[in-house]
């Protein structure tokens, strides 16, 4: 039987809304090497996806959807890149040598969150983008938890095969926060 995919097969979904939210990281997505473009040159950079939910919902074919919003990054901890800092702002404190040797990312799976989102149109599209993300105020309280979850990695593909990643540990550490 044919698979045929058309240019509209997709499905669209109208950007997270901007504003300032309190948030829950709810996965950490390992793109694994992905092509990138840069001052004119191709290379292969590792990605990943920080995914948080804001307790925002929309309206779906089948009743309210989840509302995610993410941001990728090359997995690097490098002063001059882009995780590294974002991170540290998140924390509210910098990295140690320690922990710059190897920073579990999946540690950060459940902690909360205030992030800015706002949005960027290019090319007639409207895009969410985390700009900033920060430890939630003082008395705020966290953001709700999504039940019913499965991580990214935990997913049974089409076929009912294994799951596209490794199964999670179970992991008690206390958040990096």
């Amino acid at each position: 039987m044919p698979i045929i995919a058309t240019e509209g097969s997709g499905k669209k979904y109208p950007p997270h809304p901007a504003d300032q939210f309190a948030a829950r990281c709810i996965d950490v997505i390992d793109l694994g090497m992905v092509k990138t473009v840069y001052d004119g040159h191709e290379k292969e950079q590792h990605k990943v996806v920080i995914r948080f939910f804001c307790g925002q919902y929309l309206e779906g074919d089948e009743g309210p959807e989840p509302w995610f919003v993410g941001r990728r990054f090359t997995l690097s901890l490098h002063e001059r890149g882009n995780l590294r800092p974002f991170l540290e702002t998140w924390r509210g404190q910098k990295f140690t040598e320690a922990e710059l040797e190897g920073f579990d990312l999946e540690m950060l799976i459940g902690a909360p969150a205030f992030l800015d989102i706002q949005h960027n149109t290019r090319d007639d599209v409207t895009y969410a983008n985390v700009m900033v993300c920060t430890r939630l105020p003082k008395g705020m309280e966290k953001p709700p938890e999504l039940p019913g979850y499965v991580r990214v990695c935990d997913r049974v593909d089409e076929d009912g095969g294994q799951p596209s990643g490794k199964p999670d540990e179970d992991d008690s550490d206390s958040l990096p926060f």
